[in-house]
């Protein structure tokens, strides 16, 4: 469902994306490095079952924490599915602050 959005809707999501509460999500990193570099980490000793080369370059992943775009997110939600979509998300994201805000009180 692909439902056009005008300056009026653009607007009010940019204004509703500044007031949600800020979330994470993890996702990954791709870094180029040289077999020495990872040999310094003196955590992985081989790749694909093969000892690593100090002189080779090599693409590692690693594990970031990004923070959402809601705008972003926001504009997808009202393509996917409208108004309906849109409050989804926003309520997902109230949940999730929500849940993470009680995690902290335990610590």
């Amino acid at each position: 469902m692909s439902i056009k959005l005008g300056k009026p809707q653009l607007k009010a999501l940019k204004i509703i994306a500044s007031q949600l509460p800020s979330i994470n999500s993890a996702s990954t990193e791709r870094h180029l490095m040289t077999g020495e570099e990872i040999l310094m980490l003196d955590t992985i000793t081989e790749i694909d079952g093969k000892p690593i080369n100090p002189e080779q370059k090599y693409l590692m992943r690693f594990p970031v924490l990004m923070v959402n775009n809601h705008y972003r997110r926001l504009k997808k939600a009202w393509y996917d599915g409208g108004r309906e979509r849109v409050q989804f998300y926003m309520t997902t994201v109230a949940r999730i602050a929500a849940e993470h805000e009680a995690q902290q009180q335990t610590f």
